[in-house]
């Protein structure tokens, strides 16, 4: 008979399609046990940790700072985040944040302020990504400031009153008045808005005009 062999013909190309998928989608690893306290939602001042600079905490679960250097990626995940969103143009260190049980999305946005496009899509990842989600531009002032702010509004977390606060707390310069009306012109945004965003979450972003400008005035 050749059903057996036809079975087991068939048996050995699901595998083989199941093999290649996961090569070509790896995961995260594990996540490491908690060893680095994370910065409390009402601290008044930003806090630094080896290879992070100006982290701040927007809500319970939701952290702006820098981008990571040297040892960054390993202080986040002995915090216990599981998700990085970077909102800077430069393109993220997505295979050592895997390797250490971290996700990356890249996102950017501009000086100039988030669009509503933008800012849903940074709040999806944000509600349905493993947390906790710790938001990042370069310095860790302006941008990650104006993201974080605008995604705790959305979500329900902060008043426009609170985000504002705590975007003084980052140290956003106010010059950038874009970037504040994230946190004072933003309303809570309804379950079926958030579930009209993509879900790509993309871990790298091609980025263009005025977000490499932006780039390259950060790393000048």
């Amino acid at each position: 008979m050749t059903f057996p062999r036809t079975l087991s013909s068939l048996v050995i190309a699901l595998a083989t399609c199941c093999a290649l998928a996961c090569a070509a989608d790896p995961k995260p690893a594990l996540p490491r046990p908690i060893t680095l306290a994370a910065p409390v939602a009402d601290a008044p001042e930003p806090a630094d940790f080896d290879g992070l600079h100006n982290v701040v905490a927007y809500s319970d679960g939701l952290y702006s700072g820098s981008a990571p250097e040297g040892r960054g990626l390993e202080s986040l995940a002995n915090m216990g985040i599981r998700t990085v969103v970077s909102v800077d143009g430069a393109q993220p260190d997505v295979e050592d944040a895997r390797a250490l049980g971290l996700r990356y999305v890249h996102l950017p946005i501009g000086y100039d302020g988030i669009d509503d496009q933008r800012r849903l899509e940074l709040t999806r990842a944000v509600r349905d990504l493993p947390g906790p989600v710790y938001v990042h531009c370069h310095h860790g002032k302006h941008r990650s400031a104006g993201a974080a702010a605008a995604i705790a509004v959305m979500l329900g977390r902060l008043d426009n009153a609170q985000a504002l606060a705590r975007m003084k707390v980052s140290g956003t310069a106010p010059n950038y008045t874009g970037l504040y009306a994230c946190a004072n012109e933003t309303s809570p945004a309804t379950t079926a808005q958030i579930d009209s965003a993509s879900d790509a979450f993309p871990s790298r972003w091609k980025t263009t005009g005025l977000v490499q400008g932006m780039v390259e005035i950060d790393f000048a």
